[in-house]
């Protein structure tokens, strides 16, 4: 029965209608072409922020049942609690639970232990006994459990099985997922399955609101690419897009180029908008008066990366959208987690050390006028200790490889970052004490030297260059090693999964 995994103190005491209009994920002025779900699929939105992911789930329940299609809820949360917590976000849901229209069960802590020993395919046939048997909509908080998102073998299988489940009874599921911040590879397992989900989204807060990012999104409309919109709560609470025409959006007469004098190779004398700024941070005073812009600022030395990491977050905590930023490698290059880290931050595009001053031109020609969407952090310091922390600290054994690695690519998930996992191993085992060397003397680079066999994590290299890189590592040729080389992120987590199985079963 349900209640052996569910508490059903808070389902309706008579049967749910099967009788079905529509689902929506209820956010005001979001398009129908996202906010229309189609029926006999699985929608997962990550947002680790309960203060997000709440709304979204109760905002959904409510536009649904307005339309008429029953409704179940999977929460681990006290019943009671998320009904108070919906209704000081603007949502009130006890009436449609009173009425039979919503069902509400609590998930139990312990849930995926007992999902794992009896599998997912009981689990949904018990739950299946208590809700609608075609066409509901389910909303489920924190479904990590119910994925088994530790396990990535595991939680391929219980995906197959909920997609088939939904598939069947042509429920609507929507399935928020909040991986711990400490935990990148639960997070590299769910964008693993979302691949076969019918969306992806991840939902961020940012100042006065939060910010849902489409990764894809198949609704009931159709297919949409990616895409993010801005969210801020009305005074009701609810959550609703920014509207375009809003009357702080209007842009102003003239949208102006700040530049800093040494990010021009010529001054662009010619052109009225472009105003120069002698420094960073005279720029970043200069945007301060300015509702539209676009500011250039150089990357000439070391040094200027905090620099750059400061002026970023202050941009953007002016909270103006229509405010876009270029940073442009000088003399020197941004090494590749520091690119990240500043792209992340909020910076509109990172121009290599190579590109010319009409390069920049047209690309600031091609900003005019648009409004930077993509969600960032604030926390500098957090976002380099998640990027550059990592390669820094050369792990000491194959679980702090594998974590260092799989923290990598969740924090380069969404950015066109290269990454290369490689295993080299000598059939004498000479020639892999180099990693020693290379771990000192390496950039972008975590290593991990096992017995004859040395593993590489190379981070923004691209993958025609891993060969090359690697014998410079160890000043010969690769010929006679045994080589292997991934780049693709679920393959990488295999040959992790792999390396820290062999690990356990050696002897101590």
């Amino acid at each position: 029965m349900a209640h052996a995994l569910l508490s059903t103190g808070m389902a309706p005491d008579q049967p749910l209608s099967t009788e079905v209009a529509a689902c929506s994920v209820g956010v005001d002025n979001l398009p129908d072409r996202v906010a229309q779900l189609a029926g006999g699929m699985i929608y997962s939105v990550a947002c680790d922020q309960q203060a997000v992911r709440l709304p979204l789930l109760a905002g959904a329940l409510s536009a649904t049942l307005k339309l008429g299609t029953s409704c179940v809820l999977l929460t681990p949360s006290d019943g009671g609690m998320f009904l108070r917590k919906a209704r000081l976000a603007g949502f009130s849901l006890d009436a449609a639970l009173r009425s039979g229209q919503l069902a509400l069960f609590q998930i139990p802590p312990d849930v995926g232990k007992a999902v794992f020993r009896m599998g997912v395919e009981t689990f949904v046939q018990q739950l299946q006994f208590s809700i609608p048997s075609r066409d509901a909509f389910v909303a489920i908080d924190c479904a990590d459990p119910l994925f088994m998102l530790s396990d990535p073998r595991a939680s391929e299988e219980a995906a197959q099985q909920y997609v088939h489940w939904a598939s069947s009874h042509q429920h609507t599921v929507l399935a928020t997922f909040a991986p711990a911040a400490v935990a990148p590879r639960d997070y590299l397992t769910l964008r693993h399955l979302a691949e076969n989900l019918a969306g992806f989204a991840v939902a961020r807060p940012t100042e006065g609101g939060a910010i849902l990012e489409i990764r894809h999104w198949f609704g009931a409309q159709g297919a949409n690419p990616r895409e993010s919109f801005m969210l801020r709560p009305r005074q009701t609470g609810v959550l609703a897009v920014r509207s375009a025409a809003a009357q702080d959006d209007e842009l102003p007469p003239v949208d102006t180029v700040i530049y800093v004098g040494g990010a021009m190779d010529v001054t662009p004398a010619a052109r009225a908008s472009w105003h120069e700024a002698e420094s960073i941070a005279d720029a970043v005073d200069a945007a301060r008066r300015s509702a539209a812009a676009t500011l250039v600022l150089p990357f000439d030395r070391p040094n200027d990366y905090q620099t750059l990491c400061r002026a970023i977050v202050t941009v953007r905590a002016m909270r103006r959208p229509h405010l876009r930023v270029l940073v442009r490698e000088r003399r020197v290059r941004l090494r590749a987690g520091q690119m990240l880290t500043l792209m992340r931050l909020g910076a509109s595009a990172i121009l290599p050390l190579d590109v010319s001053d009409s390069a920049v031109r047209r690309m600031v020609d091609s900003l005019r006028g648009t409004r930077f969407t993509r969600p960032y952090d604030m926390d500098a310091q957090q976002v380099d200790e998640d990027t550059n922390g990592l390669l820094a600290r050369q792990p000491d054994s194959a679980r702090g490889f594998s974590e260092a690695v799989e923290g990598l690519l969740a924090a380069a998930d969404g950015f066109d970052i290269e990454t290369s996992l490689v295993r080299v191993r000598f059939p004498d085992g000479q020639r892999a004490s180099a990693v020693r060397s290379a771990r000192r003397f390496g950039r972008d680079l975590v290593a991990w030297l096992q017995g004859d066999t040395a593993w590489f994590f190379l981070f923004g290299c691209p993958a025609a260059s891993t060969s090359k890189v690697l014998q410079r590592f160890f000043r010969a040729s690769l010929d006679g090693a045994e080589y292997q080389a991934e780049q693709d992120p679920e393959r990488m987590l295999d040959l992790l999964a792999g390396l820290r199985n062999s690990s356990a079963l050696k002897p101590a």
